[in-house]
């Protein structure tokens, strides 16, 4: 019977503890994680620079959202002296040699594969702090000396950092116990210090947590780079007490090679040489015919390779029809054309003694055309013509 609820009469005994628990059940480890994601809402409600408390990485996805489609350049790095390899290099194509590099500007965010280490790992809960999205929409020109609307990446920018650190001070229970920045590293040099500075300093006038600080450039080595002496040279000398840090990058099996692919690729950023030597070169064109699908950047250079198609990325040279019935082309890329009476031959009109993958870029062709005829038609109102009610039927392929 529990003598504190006693259900008869009698006498009872009540021993009680002299002395109070040690510890109190509080959790000791609680990051605090700022960065970018790909939404920031909770009950329909902004929550950007609104520090959030999560448990779960299912949890972290419902209020933020999932990760950004990083993108990284792609630097050829040239032979030793003696025409070997050189010392450091990720691929090695057609006796040439390439590094992968960093994501630039706002091409590049670390925060959600953060997370992704964190509960692999073990963690618990945590704060997040959104300090924008991946993406945002702003006016661009239209080429013709007007606006127009669109989607560009959301550059890092030390204030949007600045802003999210002066939040935490603001959580009574329970309190973060370490910041962690880890977008911050998208910043430039001058830049991301200067947000380092700012989270020793909060912790070493709060004195209840730490700031797990990264090394910038921390993936180079430091007798290429000096990574070490610059970190320790511009990270200063005040509340050194209040930082760790660790060197080099972990390497981790958190991404797997299958999600990987040219659209990871940051072509603009990327450096390479062409036949003649000329910058820059398509990332694409650094493997040899037979191992790339396709060597085009957009639709148009796609479409050149089509014989007379490759006017249908301009003007269409052809009446179009419900039927589709014409498709001008060339079973031989950028050679002679010719009228196939269907789509379902140009698609299988390639010569079937060709290699597979030479088959495959071109049906992939075949298919961006018909992709790019539809949307014609959608644009000039004759997409209506079409029996929408036996799209799988013959009419449409036909």
């Amino acid at each position: 019977m529990d003598a504190n609820n006693p259900q008869t009469p009698g006498v009872y005994t009540v021993e009680k503890n002299a002395f109070p628990n040690a510890v109190a059940g509080v959790p000791t480890a609680i990051p605090a994680f700022i960065g970018y994601t790909e939404m920031a809402l909770k009950d329909g409600k902004s929550i950007t620079n609104k520090p959030l408390l999560i448990n779960s990485l299912a949890e972290y996805v419902q209020y933020f959202g999932g990760a950004a489609l990083n993108q990284y350049p792609i630097t050829e790095v040239p032979p030793s002296a003696s025409g070997t390899a050189p010392s450091s290099y990720d691929i090695e194509i057609s006796g040439k040699y390439y590094q992968v590099n960093p994501g630039v500007g706002g091409k590049n965010f670390y925060l959600y594969k953060c997370l992704q280490l964190f509960y692999e790992n073990g963690g618990g809960p945590c704060y997040i702090v959104s300090i924008g999205p991946y993406t945002i929409e702003r006016s661009v020109s239209d080429g013709n000396g007007g606006p127009k609307p669109a989607t560009v990446p959301n550059v890092p920018d030390e204030d949007h950092f600045l802003i999210a650190l002066a939040e935490l001070p603001k959580i009574q229970f329970p309190k973060p116990t370490m910041i962690l920045t880890p977008d911050a590293l998208n910043l430039s040099a001058v830049d991301y210090f200067t947000v380092q500075k700012q989270v020793l300093l909060q912790c070493g006038e709060l004195r209840d947590r730490v700031g797990l600080i990264d090394v910038y450039n921390g993936y180079l080595s430091e007798a290429d780079a000096s990574v070490i002496s610059n970190f320790r040279n511009n990270i200063g000398n005040n509340n050194l007490d209040y930082g760790i840090s660790y060197y080099p990058f972990l390497e981790t099996s958190i991404v797997d090679v299958n999600d990987i692919t040219y659209a990871n690729i940051d072509q603009d950023s990327s450096d390479l040489f062409g036949p003649d030597q000329a910058k820059p070169v398509k990332p694409s064109q650094i493997f040899p015919e037979n191992k790339a699908l396709a060597d085009d950047g957009d639709l148009a250079n796609i479409m050149a390779d089509c014989g007379t198609v490759r006017n249908l990325a301009y003007t269409p040279p052809f009446n179009f029809s419900k039927s589709l019935t014409t498709f001008p082309t060339s079973t031989t890329p950028g050679t002679g054309a010719i009228a196939y009476s269907s789509w379902i031959q140009a698609f299988n009109g390639f010569p079937s003694t060709a290699g597979a993958v030479a088959i495959l870029r071109w049906q992939l062709r075949v298919i961006l055309a018909m992709g790019w005829t539809l949307n014609y038609l959608g644009q000039n109102n004759s997409l209506k013509a079409l029996n929408i009610d036996k799209i799988n039927d013959q009419n449409l392929l036909n």
